[in-house]
């Protein structure tokens, strides 16, 4: 398995804010998963046979209508972040191994997609 030193790909996904949302469980839990999964092939795809070395930072960048502040825009990542840090191998608390970078671009229409960035850290 190849080490690599960066990887880059766009998930076609609609990240909100958990924090101020007031939908049921149920419709929370089908969209955590439903990002889940599309992050989960895009990284895939993006690492085939290949292996992020260690410590790394993973930026994620949300393009979306409006610009959430910067607590809700940390919430509406947490599912992406979960199963990135999975794919990578570690636990998502661990700064050690993977700092977290949240950002977003504002497209003031209604085309929603993350962009995310992995790269090594060099030690």
């Amino acid at each position: 398995m190849n080490t690599i030193q960066r990887i880059e790909f766009t998930v076609p996904i609609r990240t909100v804010s958990e924090m101020n949302s007031r939908d049921h469980w149920r419709v929370k839990n089908a969209r955590k998963k439903a990002q889940q999964e599309e992050v989960a092939i895009a990284m895939h795809n993006a690492m085939v046979r290949s292996r992020i070395e260690l410590p790394c930072s993973v930026r994620m960048i949300r393009y979306g209508q409006k610009a959430l502040d910067s607590d809700n825009l940390a919430s509406s990542f947490k599912g992406c972040q979960d199963v990135i840090a999975q794919k990578l191998g570690v636990d998502d608390g661990d700064t050690a191994k993977v700092k977290w970078l949240y950002e977003q671009q504002p497209t003031g229409t209604r085309n929603y997609f993350v962009r995310v960035e992995i790269c090594s850290i060099g030690r």
